[in-house]
């Protein structure tokens, strides 16, 4: 996909319906109900934000950068908006409020407000792994037809955020210099893995107990978000000038 195309896609999918969530949800199992909800907000909290990087990208000379990406960039942010405010509607349905504040947010955001463009884009690609993974876990697991519509949705959007990434990393290896590219590739990787390591530790410890709840276990979860590292995972080994974005067949979709 070319950066119009790119483009093209986000301002169609603005236009989206988000899934219909009753005013009330039937309560789940005790012992799901409580930790989900949990889960949920703390989800919701972290989609809503990013609204800076909008704003910085458009201010942004950086090279793999072009007028289209970083219009672009806004719709995707714009499209986490949306995910917040469709998490919030379904936290309200099933009885409880959003939060505020949580700890491991503010952690990430005051680190987060000291990075780059290109670093703050890592962290949203690994949050797209994390993201995408628990929440097709939750369509696939939770017993809720309503619930499970809502993170089918939005699981689908965060594929295709990370089909953005794909695309944007790529533009950042083309445009640096072919002698430099290794060094970049290889800081790439190093912060990948590192912030992928600390976010999936983050979400399969941290909601234990709504994993086990679901039938699976902390690392189970954790193999889920590893194969949706893989859509990322070549990305910085790639060194081909070309701007296009090669998208595996099975990239869309709600499988592992």
């Amino acid at each position: 996909m070319q950066t119009s195309e790119w483009l093209a896609y986000f301002e169609h999918n603005a236009g989206r319906a988000s899934p219909q969530t009753p005013a009330r949800l039937a309560p789940l199992p005790a012992k799901l109900q409580e930790p989900l909800v949990h889960a949920l907000q703390c989800f919701q909290l972290g989609e809503a934000g990013e609204g800076r990087i909008a704003q910085q990208a458009r201010q942004s000379t950086d090279p793999a950068l072009d007028d289209n990406l970083k219009e672009s960039i806004a719709f995707y942010v714009r499209e986490e908006g949306r995910h917040a405010t469709e998490l919030a509607r379904l936290i309200r349905a099933m009885g409880e409020a959003t939060i505020t504040k949580h700890m491991s947010e503010q952690l990430f955001e005051r680190s987060r407000r000291l990075m780059g463009l290109r670093a703050k884009m890592a962290v949203m690609a690994v949050a797209e792994v994390v993201g995408a993974a628990f929440y097709m876990t939750l369509a696939e697991r939770v017993p809720c037809p309503h619930i499970a519509d809502v993170m089918r949705v939005i699981s689908a959007d965060e594929d295709r955020h990370l089909e953005f990434q794909r695309g944007f990393f790529k533009r950042v290896l083309a445009t640096t210099p072919v002698l430099l590219r290794p060094i970049v590739a290889l800081g790439l990787w190093f912060w990948f893995l590192n912030v992928l390591a600390a976010g999936i530790a983050a979400v399969a410890f941290g909601h234990s107990r709504l994993f086990k709840a679901l039938g699976i276990g902390p690392w189970r979860f954790s193999w889920y978000c590893a194969r949706r590292f893989y859509r990322l995972a070549h990305v910085p080994t790639e060194v081909e000038v070309s701007e296009q974005v090669d998208l595996p067949s099975d990239l869309v979709g709600g499988t592992y």
